[in-house]
């Protein structure tokens, strides 16, 4: 028994050292030139630029990376911090605490004459410029925390009063703009989380409520607009930190992202990656597994990687097709990797698993079944139980653009969808069956 015991400590000794390396090889540094702490990424295809935490004398705080090398981008939004970057018409846009303002290539400037308080988030909507923040005027015009820039001029977003809060996220969803935050309005019973329809501000279900809630983040994923921030579940919030919307209502995630014990932390940011949906913060778990700062969602269950890092995750983004992360880490499993790391794991998952799933549906038909798929045609949707009257068929692209889809023929349980005009890619439907919801995914390939 000693000898057995003896050699079954090895066995473990060895298993967790090749686990250990395994890990050790989920991300690789990106040089060591970044002296700040990132608190947002964006590509722009060519290179990865890097917004971060505060301004001094030695460091600016918006960074590029080509590949090989850091470099600065001369006195970059004054003292920062930097809090969103894009590109818009072909400029570079920085907004942050420094207002929001655009490099010609040599010199930044005030976007429009800039703002009178700190943007914090952008977007675009309708192909226009959306910063949000904290700002009641931008470009002398009078705009409470919303405002668009199509180019020459900055007008607002309707005059809706947020009251002493800030909008911090902005993402088109459905021809809609989505704002987010920490913004309440009593009479429009707003919290957190509104949707303009192009003449007035709506409610998005009931919100997201709580004393401390905000929402940080968007990110569109299969179909669905996912919202990450700081909730709990419970009190109409389908959380905990994160949710996802159809349209109509309010969707769990297999249980949501939290902290051990019930603690608050937050989803920082999110991206979909290799058909993947990942979100960092400063959460411990997701779905009932560890996930230490950053979570994969697959659609159906949460994966943790194993990873140990050694401070919180505030950023990640997808550059030339890799995935990359920023925060404030120093050390991953023990590896000195400097604030910002890249994906080298491969399909590398440590655990997956899922708390709780919400079921969309609840009838007594059989699935919904979808062929041909893929289709460089049309496809034809059957189901059981439902009246062929009493359905809603909505259709989405890629990036949550709703399509209207054009029905060839329909009967009892039975749909033909016309997918002929359509780009090759992959499109994400849902069929609405009385109150039951089925969701399907499609594939177009080229005639």
């Amino acid at each position: 028994m000693d000898k057995i015991t003896r050699w079954f400590g090895l066995f473990q000794c060895i298993l967790v050292s090749y686990s250990a390396n395994i890990r050790a090889q989920n991300w690789q540094s990106v040089d060591t030139g970044l002296s700040l702490n990132p608190r947002v990424m964006y590509s722009d295809g060519l290179e990865l630029y890097v917004g971060t935490e505060v301004y001094n004398n030695s460091h600016n705080p918006i960074s590029k990376w080509n590949g090989m090398e850091w470099d600065s981008i001369d006195n970059g939004c004054g003292m920062g911090p930097v809090l969103a970057i894009t590109k818009f018409n072909g400029n570079l846009i920085a907004a942050g605490s420094c207002d929001i303002q655009y490099w010609n290539g040599s010199a930044w400037s005030l976007l429009g004459g800039g703002s009178n308080s700190a943007v914090l988030g952008m977007g675009i909507f309708e192909d226009d410029l959306i910063a949000v923040g904290w700002f009641d005027t931008i470009g002398s015009v009078a705009a409470s925390r919303v405002a668009r820039w199509d180019g020459q001029q900055w007008s607002a977003i309707d005059t809706t009063k947020w009251g002493v809060s800030a909008t911090a996220c902005a993402i088109e969803y459905q021809g809609d703009l989505y704002i987010g935050g920490n913004m309440h309005n009593t009479e429009l019973d707003i919290d957190r989380i509104a949707r303009w329809d192009g003449s007035q501000w709506h409610k998005v279900g009931n919100g997201i409520r709580g004393g401390i809630a905000s929402v940080n983040c968007f990110e569109i994923y299969q179909g669905y607009l996912f919202v990450g921030g700081r909730f709990f579940a419970g009190n109409g919030n389908p959380g905990p930190n994160i949710a996802r919307w159809n349209g109509q209502e309010w969707l769990d995630v297999g249980g949501g992202i939290y902290e051990p014990g019930g603690l608050g932390c937050d989803v920082r940011d999110m991206v979909v990656f290799e058909g993947e949906l990942y979100a960092v913060g400063t959460c411990q778990q997701a779905g009932g597994v560890d996930a230490l700062y950053v979570a994969k969602w697959d659609g159906e269950e949460w994966c943790g990687f194993g990873d140990v890092f050694d401070n919180t995750i505030g950023a990640i983004t997808v550059h030339q097709g890799e995935l990359y992360i920023g925060g404030g880490f120093r050390t991953i499993n023990n590896d000195t990797i400097l604030r910002v790391a890249k994906w080298v794991g491969d399909d590398f998952t440590d655990r997956c698993g899922t708390l709780s799933v919400v079921e969309e549906v609840e009838t007594n038909s059989t699935e919904l079944t979808i062929y041909p798929n893929p289709t460089n045609s049309a496809t034809t949707l059957t189901w059981q139980g439902q009246s062929h009257g009493n359905y809603q068929l909505h259709l989405y692209d890629a990036s949550g653009r709703q399509l209207t889809p054009s029905v060839i023929a329909q009967e009892a349980g039975k749909l033909e969808i016309d997918m002929s005009n359509l780009a090759q890619g992959i499109y994400f439907g849902q069929l609405f069956i009385g109150e039951a919801i089925r969701s399907f995914t499609v594939v177009k390939q080229d005639l």
